[in-house]
């Protein structure tokens, strides 16, 4: 039995260019984020998230496919999936 007051919260993180972005992982789209040397383009679907373009040159990370953690070095796009940290899963009274 799912637990009614655990929230899904499940998160995508993501550092760029001395940025970092959030996005929600039941969020549904494709987004375009600034990289080191110019824009990658990731999609989430499905509660997954994968590279669908980068600028780097040999595209390991697109080649990855969907993936709970995604590195393109030479962008500099890192891209976990965790849980929010903000997440609660008891009530106290």
């Amino acid at each position: 039995m799912q637990n009614p007051f655990k929230r899904d919260s499940q998160i995508v993180k993501i550092k760029a260019a001395n940025n970092e972005y959030e996005f929600l992982l039941k969020r549904n789209g494709i987004f375009e984020i600034d990289g080191a040397n110019g824009k990658t383009t990731i999609e989430i679907k499905n509660r997954k998230v994968r590279v669908i373009d980068s600028v780097c040159k040999n595209k390991i990370c697109v080649r990855k496919g969907f993936s709970q953690n995604i590195v393109c070095l030479p962008n500099k796009v890192f891209i976990t999936v965790t849980n929010n940290q903000n997440e609660f899963d008891t009530i106290s009274q």
